[in-house]
C-alpha cells in the first residue's frame, strides 16, 4: 500500500499544473496506461509472498484478475496465505468495478453508449 500510494503522490505531483479537458486521444491513452500499470504495481503483493513466482506469472495473474477471466498459474490455492486469496479476490472484484466504470463513463465520452447498443442496424445504409 505505501508503494502503491508513494507512486500515485509521485504522478501526482509532477502533474499537479497541467489543467485542461481530456480529449479522445487523451483518454485511449489513459485506458491503456492504467490497463498496463495497475497489474505491474498489483503484483507486488505476490511477489513478495509466493516464492518461486516470476514477474510474468504475478503479472498473469494480476490482469487475470482485473479483466475478471478468473485464469491462474498459480498450484495450491488452498495452501496459499489467506491475504494472498483476498487480494486475488480483491482483483476480481475491482476489475468488475473497472468494466462497469468503462461503460458508464469512458465509452460515453468516445462517442459509444446505450443508445448505439439498442439502436437496430437498417440493411443498406
Amino acid at each position: 500500500m505505501v508503494w502503491t500510494s508513494a507512486i500515485g503522490f509521485l504522478m501526482w505531483w509532477l502533474t499537479r499544473r497541467h489543467k485542461g479537458e481530456l480529449s479522445i486521444r487523451d483518454g485511449y491513452l489513459l485506458v491503456v496506461a492504467m490497463w498496463t500499470a495497475m497489474p505491474a504495481v498489483s503484483t507486488l503483493p505476490l511477489l513478495l509472498v509466493v516464492d518461486g513466482l516470476s514477474f510474468t506469472d504475478a503479472y498473469f495473474e494480476t490482469m487475470s484478475g482485473l479483466t475478471t477471466t478468473g485464469a491462474t498459474v498459480l498450484t495450491g490455492l488452498d495452501t496459499l496465505p489467506p491475504a494472498i486469496n483476498v487480494w486475488r479476490h480483491e482483483l476480481n472484484w475491482l476489475g468488475g468495478m473497472g468494466i462497469i466504470v468503462l461503460a458508464v463513463a469512458i465509452l460515453p465520452l468516445l462517442g459509444i453508449g446505450g443508445r448505439q447498443c439498442s439502436r437496430p442496424r437498417l440493411r443498406g445504409r
